[in-house]
């Protein structure tokens, strides 16, 4: 069967998008043929140059507005309609768009043009936005969609496609929402994948890795969900419970990819989390470090996300460094205990300090995250977060400050539960206010932008957050008073 799978702007451009090479193979690898489209790199290159800022940091909201969306297709239809064009000529039957909260509106668009040029082209939507929590219903409710992955794709679309060949109309399929004669039909969850080691290596070979910002990088993913149940998070939501490939499965990916790819010297793990499962994490350190002394691999850099725990000890991370992990993103996320308890993260303060020093004297760059105004993080908190940045900013090469200060995703355990943390019943994801009304959006930012120059003034590197915060800042206090004259009746 032929398939088509897209990418819509916005979304990062450092590296070609791992989960269209995931099901790539996946789908190859099963006798269909695969065509990828990456439009959010292509849409890039060839829009007028003065939309080029709108992939930054900084700009990227745009993508969530219904009016920049029509501005953007206004100001280059030619170039929309030959991509769909292009879609169309290849004869994919089925046309899967892998959707994120910046992808969404793009992508919508770009579907209802298929369809409106032909009607009878399958369209699947899958992705984190695309979870029943998220948005996974009012999706399936667009005439443009006809089926909505809401869980991990690598077995769902197979399915999907075979139930497609030879039907003019879905019945069933675990772990959809789809249409049926017009009528949504919610299969239900499916189980999560528990064995990882069993697909084959994402395949990259569709995509020109050097027209990307890091041309000498791949993504690959050592994992899925995390062993932590912060009750902020929604990385839960969608991979459900925590799984690692075997570190042997890990070596031969990053081997083959170096194989296809001579030019390649470093990786990126995109994993929540590198160090869940430590026995395999040590595992595949020893295989690197083998593989380079025997020549059998060339050198390369790799860096991922850590979560803080005791088992990051000098030993490990030394072996991290000679097996080339050259940065680590902590979640630090507050120097405060008693807000740090409420989060559920798990660790204590003490840990966090050693983690640190340990992992930048065994060289590797450390960056950490901080979130501002946490339900129940009073001043006094705050002032103990700001407290554990001067005391650790000599181990701390780089801050990412939550540009959200602190969003609460729907369907966590922090939005269900909103009167165990102050809050009423629902609370708004972006401009929540606590009970009392202490903790509201304006302190903050007012937190955020305290912290960040506190950062600035002890020499350490801060983050694209603080500089899409500083320069949207009177948008966002717009948008607040907006948000509080709804609320107020005015």
């Amino acid at each position: 069967m032929k398939v088509a799978l897209v990418l819509t702007p916005a979304w990062s451009r450092e590296m070609p998008h791992l989960a269209i090479a995931i099901l790539s193979s996946i789908l190859k690898q099963e006798g269909h043929q695969v065509f990828n489209f990456d439009l959010n790199n292509f849409f890039y290159r060839k829009c007028k140059e003065e939309y080029k800022i709108k992939w930054s940091k900084e700009h990227d909201f745009s993508w969530t507005r219904n009016e920049f969306i029509s501005e953007f297709i206004l100001e280059h239809g030619q170039l929309i309609n030959q991509t769909v064009t292009e879609i169309l000529d290849t004869g994919a039957e089925v046309i899967g768009f892998s959707v994120y909260f910046p992808t969404e509106l793009m992508s919508l668009e770009l579907a209802r043009k298929i369809k409106e040029a032909d009607k009878d082209r399958i369209i699947v939507f899958g992705g984190p936005q695309c979870l029943r929590e998220n948005n996974g219903k009012s999706l399936i409710e667009k005439k443009q969609v006809d089926v909505v992955v809401i869980g991990e794709g690598d077995l769902i679309f197979p399915e999907l496609l075979k139930i497609a060949q030879g039907n003019d109309k879905f019945d069933f399929c675990r772990g959809t929402l789809l249409k049926n004669n017009q009528k949504i039909i919610d299969c239900g969850d499916r189980e999560p994948i528990t064995n990882l080691d069993i697909f084959p290596f994402p395949d990259f070979t569709d995509f020109n890795i050097y027209e990307y910002e890091r041309p000498y990088s791949i993504p690959v993913l050592f994992s899925r969900g995390c062993i932590q149940k912060c009750v902020y998070c929604s990385v839960n939501n969608f991979w459900k419970t925590y799984r690692s490939l075997n570190g042997g499965r890990m070596f031969k990916e990053i081997e083959h990819q170096l194989d296809n790819f001579k030019e390649v010297d470093h990786i990126d793990f995109y994993d929540p989390l590198i160090n869940g499962d430590i026995k395999e994490l040590y595992s595949f350190c020893d295989m690197v470090i083998k593989a380079i002394e025997n020549k059998k691999i060339r050198p390369i850099q790799w860096r991922g996300e850590a979560i803080i725990r005791p088992e990051m000890t000098t030993e490990l991370l030394c072996k991290m460094r000679q097996a080339g992990c050259c940065q680590l993103t902590y979640g630090i996320e507050s120097g405060s205990q008693k807000v740090l308890n409420k989060m559920r993260k798990g660790y204590n303060v003490k840990y966090a300090q050693d983690v640190l020093r340990n992992t930048h004297e065994a060289g590797i760059y450390v960056s950490a995250n901080f979130m501002f105004g946490f339900p129940t993080e009073t001043r006094d908190d705050f002032l103990e977060t700001m407290n554990f940045l001067k005391m650790n900013y000599k181990f701390i090469d780089e801050i990412n400050p939550s540009e959200s200060f602190c969003f609460i995703y729907k369907d966590t355990y922090l939005y269900n539960h909103a009167d165990e943390f102050g809050l009423t019943a629902d609370p708004d994801t972006r401009f929540w206010e606590s009970i009392d009304t202490e903790n509201n959006f304006l302190e903050r930012m007012r937190r955020f932008e305290k912290f960040c120059e506190l950062a600035l003034s002890l020499k350490i590197k801060v983050g694209a957050g603080y500089y899409k915060v500083k320069t949207n800042k009177s948008k966002d206090l717009e948008m607040y008073a907006i948000h509080r004259n709804r609320i107020l009746g005015i």
